[in-house]
């Protein structure tokens, strides 16, 4: 299998090019921190490095309890592992940024983090420092190239969350997910692989970092092994025609009341 290569951000830390989110282990998915520790043992197994977590999942305990017992078995060394955690939205008020900060730390056990992230809502247009990294939705129906040229102008790193284009949200719809393009599966049967790993590819070829999410080792197995293989320019383009734009958005701010009204928005 391939290494993870990384890239360097300008902070100068070195993030790795593949991610593994832990956004639906849990609370959320009803999981006892055991059970979250299992999937976090099998996805250090697999070779994932990269941990994106956040206050707000309420599993920042839990993953760092298992980081804990991979770096004090020898297992790992700290400075190998790239976690991200983010700002709970109920502490976006600058004074409360460092306790916030404290929080999730104690809560990894950890006594720093390689990345912090502002959760919601605030974006790139209020910044008053340059960030080093924007992680949002991307996938090959939703590819934000606007955004994109933006960010490879100014240096800062894309991560992508849901990659695979939050297949769950497909559920009584009559939506195609784009696991199920044809286009997708016509390149993944001639590649003899899956339709996850050539939307993963394609996104890694366009410098975009994927946080994948599974708690099974083959689909975890398979996300990684998305690094041993190369689209040709020919299936880059096929893919990059599939581009909805914001018709193929499944995450939206506009939930929140009155959102509109803030006075930051779009944010």
């Amino acid at each position: 299998m391939a290494p993870v290569p990384s890239r360097l951000l300008t902070s100068g830390s070195e993030i790795p090019m593949l991610g593994f989110g832990t956004g639906t282990l849990g609370v959320r998915s009803k999981q006892t921190e055991e059970e979250v520790m299992e999937v976090l043992d099998t996805a250090l197994e697999c070779g994932y490095r990269h941990f994106d977590t956040a206050y707000a999942y309420s599993n920042e305990a839990a993953i760092g309890r298992s980081l804990k017992k991979w770096t004090s078995q020898g297992k790992v060394k700290r400075e190998d592992l790239f976690i991200t955690t983010k700002l709970s939205p109920d502490h976006n008020r600058e004074a409360d940024v460092a306790m916030s900060l404290q929080k999730s730390l104690a809560n990894l056990g950890l006594s720093y983090v390689d990345l912090y992230l502002v959760h919601f809502p605030i974006g790139i247009t209020v910044c008053k420092v340059k960030p080093a990294v924007l992680q949002v939705e991307a996938n090959a129906y939703f590819q934000e190239r606007p955004l994109r040229t933006f960010c490879q102008e100014n240096n800062i790193a894309l991560c992508a969350y849901s990659p695979l284009g939050s297949p769950y949200k497909h559920s009584g719809s009559d939506q195609t997910s784009v696991l199920n393009d044809p286009v997708v599966e016509e390149v993944a049967a001639r590649l003899h692989k899956t339709p996850a790993q050539v939307l993963l590819r394609f996104l890694h070829q366009l410098d975009i970092i994927p946080i994948t999410k599974s708690a099974s080792r083959t689909h975890q197995l398979e996300n990684i092994q998305m690094l041993d293989f190369q689209l040709s320019a020919e299936e880059m383009e096929r893919f990059t025609a599939l581009d909805k734009g914001e018709a193929a958005r499944k995450f939206s701010i506009h939930f929140l009341p009155n959102i509109e009204n803030h006075p930051e928005f779009p944010f």
